[in-house]
C-alpha cells in the first residue's frame, strides 16, 4: 500500500495540529489553547486510517510573527 503525503498550511492557531490528532484518533501532535503557535518547525507524522497510510506534515503558521520570510522558508525546508 502506498503512502499519501499531506502538508497542512494555515495561520498560527488555526488548528493544523488538531486536524492531525483527529486523523490519528489520538493526541500525537502538540496543541495549545488559543491562537498561540506550538509548531516552530515542521513535523512529520505517520497515520493510518480508512485503509490508507498517510505522511502528514504539520507546518509552522504562515504568518508567524517571530519569523521573517527567510527564516520561515528555512524552517519548512529543513
Amino acid at each position: 500500500m502506498s503512502t499519501k503525503n499531506i502538508a497542512l498550511f494555515g495561520q498560527s492557531g488555526a488548528g493544523k495540529s488538531s486536524v492531525i490528532n483527529l486523523m490519528a484518533g489520538e493526541e500525537i501532535a502538540k496543541t495549545s489553547s488559543g491562537a498561540d503557535s506550538c509548531t516552530m518547525h515542521w513535523k512529520e507524522h505517520h497515520i493510518a486510517f480508512g485503509g490508507y497510510n498517510y505522511k502528514v506534515f504539520d507546518t509552522i503558521g504562515v504568518e508567524e510573527p517571530q519569523l521573517g520570510i527567510k527564516e520561515y522558508l528555512e524552517a519548512i525546508e529543513a
